[in-house]
């Protein structure tokens, strides 16, 4: 051990030499539940920070397309109307329809029709065991 560590006692009374340590030691262990603490709290934050950079990093690799360039193919995709709404849904007997639908939703209707669109992101990887 260096010197810069070595801690030295201070000259004790007989029989105090206990107290002391056990002073030292209640104090250690508060230290060290303190750390562990900070220590758990740096980790959840770490892990929200981690998921933050993953939904930014897949948001920045899509971008979204003039309408006009959307598939009418009857293929899925995201759809951005003029309000800022987003959901996904697909070209079907000349209309947008919203995904899982029955007819054409008013959320897609003239004045609140799509304006971009952007193809849906792949899905997960299966989970290998």
């Amino acid at each position: 051990m260096s010197a810069e560590h070595d801690i030295a006692a201070p000259p004790l009374a007989e029989g105090e030499g206990i107290a002391y340590l056990r002073r030292n030691l209640e104090e250690a262990l508060q230290t060290v539940s303190s750390l562990s603490a900070t220590n758990a709290e740096l980790r959840r934050d770490l892990h929200r920070y981690e998921n933050a950079h993953a939904v930014l990093t897949a948001m920045a690799q899509q971008r979204w397309l003039p309408i006009e360039s959307a598939p009418k193919d009857g293929t899925n995709v995201l759809l951005l109307n003029r309000k800022g709404n987003i959901a996904a849904g697909l070209w079907q007997q000349e209309s947008w329809w919203l995904r899982g639908g029955s007819y054409p939703n008013a959320f897609f209707n003239d004045h609140h029709g799509p304006t971009h669109w952007q193809p849906l992101p792949p899905p997960p990887e299966e989970v290998k065991s």
